[in-house]
């Protein structure tokens, strides 16, 4: 992502409306370019600060940021935990899928439950 993309994705970023390929790829922006996050404080006391002076709330813009990317790392961990978890669950899933075929196959086949230790004790009478 080049500078004038990441320019033009702050407020997008700030109103939490990226997508999460987008969010990373700004991230890892803004942690490389100092003028780009810059930029990004600016945005940020521009859309919050007049609401902050007027509650007279403190205004640590660099703290601040630092918890929103922060933040929106901690997201796309998360996403990502979850993301691979589903895969591994749709894997075993499918593995138990085609065993239970290869099983049933061998059934129509021969009429015979496969000899494996397992079904031997479970179906034996």
């Amino acid at each position: 992502m080049n500078c004038k993309e990441a320019e033009r994705r702050i407020p997008f970023y700030l109103n939490e409306q990226l997508e999460e390929k987008e969010t990373k790829e700004f991230l890892m922006h803004m942690k490389s370019c100092e003028s780009c996050y810059e930029e990004m404080e600016i945005t940020y006391m521009a859309s919050i600060g007049l609401e902050r002076l007027e509650s007279a709330s403190s205004l640590d813009i660099n703290e601040e940021m630092h918890r929103i990317l922060q933040q929106s790392e901690k997201k796309l961990k998360k996403r990502q935990i979850i993301r691979r978890a589903g895969l591994v669950i749709n894997t075993l899933a499918m593995v138990s899928v085609v065993i239970t075929l290869l099983f049933q196959i061998n059934l129509w086949v021969t009429g015979e439950v496969p000899k494996i230790p397992f079904f031997e004790i479970t179906f034996s009478h």
